[in-house]
Formats: C-alpha cells, structure tokens, sequence
C-alpha cells in the first residue's frame, strides 16, 4: 500500500512522538470488479481464475468476481450498461457491437487467431465456405458466429440463401453435429475441438 508525502509524513511524526507506540495502520476496502466470460470456465480462461486463486488481484486492491457468458454476443450489451466492468469476448464481435453505438473500448488483444469459426465433421469435406451452400448450419443467435456470419457471407461471397441456418441454444450445438442433425455449426474451438475428439470425431474449420 503506498501513502502519499503528507500521509507519510504524519505517520513518521506519530511514530517519533510516541516512541515505541505504532501508528496505526491505514485499511482501504477493495475495489469491486465485475467481469464476465463470452462462455463457459474453459480452460482458454483458466488465467482468471489462476489469477484470483492466488491473490493476484486481491493484493492490488480489486475484489474481482467472475461471471460465465452466454457467447460473444451478449457480452456487449451488459458491459455497455454497466452490469460489467469488463467483459472477455471476440474482437470483431466487439467492433460489430460499436458499430451499433455501443461504448466499448478494447484494452487488451489475448488471441492471436480469433477461436470463433464454422465448424463440420472431416468426413464431410467442408474446406472451403462454398461448400455450406446447400447444407444446414447451426447457431445460437447469441453467439459471436452468428453475429459475424454477415461479414463471412460478404467477404467469402458464397450464397446466403442457399444455406439453411438452423438456430439451438448452444447447449445442443455439439451434440447436433456429432449426431449429424446439421453438416456445420458456428462454435468456439475450445469448446467444440475437445468434445469432439474425445468421441473420436475429427473436425474441419472455416
């Protein structure tokens, strides 16, 4: 904890004056920060919780409370209102979300590839994004996939009509690809990849 010159100086006096006697010691209260995840505790996060865990932030004065996430999505909205002091989520999403006036700033870059991306079983050989055409592909409205899949539509220039978007709580994405309800979903890798893999499933990405 640091004192500024007349804190310091007053304390010094008390000391000298009163001999043996110490002054007393200074208590602030931590400063409340609320920060929320774009989804679940994954590994990809576990720096805030290792971070809490260790006093990292509890040394510097911050009583920081985590919340999970519902997608990339929904995070903007409650930082932007204030419900959050910080949110963790996509950046192009986060560029999307000012775009419609919200006031978000980024002040930190924590992947050097954004983690968001269509995904499909290899057995389909879905490699590039004319292949969708055709084919039903799964969102959650929420998420930061399906935000962006405007931007994917113009940049790929691939027919949006010719692709059937099939909306599920996010919950039932994995499980719809893997039991091929749908050829491709938007997901989050460190959240699909290792799901699928452990049942053996190897996966494509756009």
């Amino acid at each position: 904890m640091s004192l500024d010159r007349r804190s310091f100086l007053v304390a010094a006096g008390a000391a000298v004056a009163g001999g043996a006697l110490a002054a007393p010691a200074i208590v602030r209260a931590a400063t409340p920060v609320k920060m929320t995840l774009p989804w679940l505790p994954l590994g990809t996060f576990s720096y805030t919780f290792v971070a809490k865990k260790m006093g990292f932030w509890e040394s510097r004065g911050l009583d920081v409370t985590i919340d999970r996430g519902f997608g990339s999505g929904k995070v903007c909205v409650p930082v932007d209102q204030g419900q959050y002091d910080f949110g963790i989520l996509d950046l192009a999403v986060m560029m999307n979300c000012v775009g419609r006036d919200l006031d978000l700033v980024a002040i930190a870059g924590l992947w050097p590839r954004s983690p968001i991306g269509i995904f499909s079983l290899k057995e389909y050989n879905i490699t590039a994004p004319k292949a969708l055409e055709g084919e039903r592909v799964a969102f959650d409205v929420g998420s930061g996939d399906f935000q962006l899949w405007p931007a994917f539509v113009k940049a790929t220039g691939i027919d949006d009509g010719k692709v059937t978007k099939v909306t599920m709580d996010a919950a039932a994405l994995i499980k719809a690809l893997a039991e091929k309800q749908v050829k491709a979903e938007g997901n989050f890798f460190g959240s699909i990849a290792p799901s699928l893999w452990a049942q053996g499933l190897e996966i494509n990405s756009l």
